[in-house]
């Protein structure tokens, strides 16, 4: 009987200390949600602390995929990983998974977090871009293939990888970039990216542009021109004869 008893009463505890822990969880989750709802704006500005905290125990205790997909946008606001990255990584929901990219696309580690190079091939366009930028930052050797084939697609390219091609390439990418130009459907968005390269020997060929009978081009080349050489919006060099004649008859 006395054993019975202490069965009992080891049992009672059992449940007591249960009943204690779940008071505490929901405590805990109840005070994170508050800290989230009233200090994320901080987070995202000043990477708060206690904000940064409540978000990666919400993380972990979150019931649905929009909860977890938050917790993981404020964490890559913030440039923070979660422990559990690499399990967020490899989700199939694709929000989920989106989110957890950027993440690993943000947060300051060194951390090589193999999935991201799988993700590269995905069928959608947001998640190869988001598994691309984090694979380019975490120096995976297959990023700069994959950012270069999609820079380059002559089908249906990404405006976002010709940027990172652009910027991360030298003269040699630069000239296989420029080719896009030769394409009416990807002539804009290789303009714009030609800006981000620095490569001073692009401008001359960039001027051909300047009177281009689409304004939205001109615009795009001056744009260009102007990220390169650093040349203001009325820099007399870059305007037609005619217009710098007439320009110079204005009052200054």
């Amino acid at each position: 009987w006395e054993d019975t008893r202490a069965v009992d009463a080891s049992r009672n505890a059992d449940r007591m200390d249960a009943t204690v822990a779940s008071a505490d969880a929901q405590v805990t989750n109840a005070r994170d949600a508050q800290v989230l709802a009233s200090r994320d704006a901080q987070a995202l500005a000043f990477r708060d602390a206690q904000a940064i905290d409540a978000a990666g125990r919400r993380l972990e205790a979150a019931k649905n995929a929009d909860e977890a997909v938050y917790c993981l946008q404020l964490l890559a606001a913030c440039q923070v990983a979660p422990p559990s990255l690499a399990a967020w990584l490899r989700e199939g929901h694709p929000g989920l998974l989106h989110a957890a990219l950027c993440v690993a696309g943000s947060a300051v580690s060194e951390q090589r977090l193999p999935p991201v190079e799988h993700q590269l091939g995905h069928e959608r366009a947001e998640i190869r871009e988001a598994a691309l930028v984090a694979g380019l930052l975490q120096h995976a050797p297959a990023a700069f293939a994959a950012c270069e084939e999609a820079a380059l697609a002559s089908a249906r390219s990404s405006p976002l990888a010709m940027q990172l091609y652009a910027a991360l390439g030298g003269p040699e990418e630069h000239a296989r970039l420029q080719r896009q130009l030769a394409s009416e459907r990807h002539r804009g968005d290789a303009l714009f990216a030609l800006g981000f390269t620095g490569n001073l020997a692009l401008v001359a060929m960039l001027t051909e542009f300047l009177s281009d009978p689409k304004q939205t081009i001109a615009k795009l080349a001056f744009e260009a021109i102007s990220s390169i050489a650093g040349c203001g919006l009325h820099d007399a060099n870059l305007l037609e004869p005619a217009a710098r004649a007439g320009s110079a008859a204005l009052p200054p």
